[in-house]
């Protein structure tokens, strides 16, 4: 792997989190997180001028474990950075809703799922999830 390739960090941070059968699986995701943390980091250093041209699927997938571990706000920091560098991501604006409707800051959940329908009319994924959020107000 390129060390250098932020997109290969993040891919293969996703076959640890998600293959059953690794052995880092069962070390948990701790392996991802670390890949995870490592793509941020590297694109912090790279494109330090330049957010735009960020990789956001790290940031999003280590928010995605911080929201596993229970750790809301955490989790919605990282949606947000996510969100700095493309603003119209459906998986971070579903993914902030989630998180933050664990938080004080649950009004702006509603905010976060309402952008997520705009950018995805017909994502039924953040449908559901942005009508659960209503049903329990």
């Amino acid at each position: 792997m390129n060390p250098d390739n932020t997109n290969a960090m993040v891919n293969l941070g996703l076959v640890y989190k998600y293959n059953e059968h690794s052995e880092m699986h069962k070390k948990g995701e701790s392996e991802a997180a670390k890949l995870f943390k490592a793509a941020v980091d590297k694109d912090r250093i790279n494109f330090r001028d330049d957010i735009g041209q960020r990789n956001p699927a790290a940031l999003v997938n280590l928010g995605v474990i911080e929201y596993e571990y229970n750790k809301y706000e955490n989790a919605a920091i990282l949606f947000l950075d996510a969100l700095a560098i493309k603003p119209d991501d459906q998986e971070a604006l579903c993914n902030l809703g989630l998180s933050l409707k664990h938080t004080a800051y649950k009004d702006y959940a509603e905010l976060a799922f309402e952008e997520a329908v705009n950018v995805s009319p017909g994502n039924t994924f953040v449908l559901m999830n942005y009508m659960m959020l209503l049903l329990e107000k």
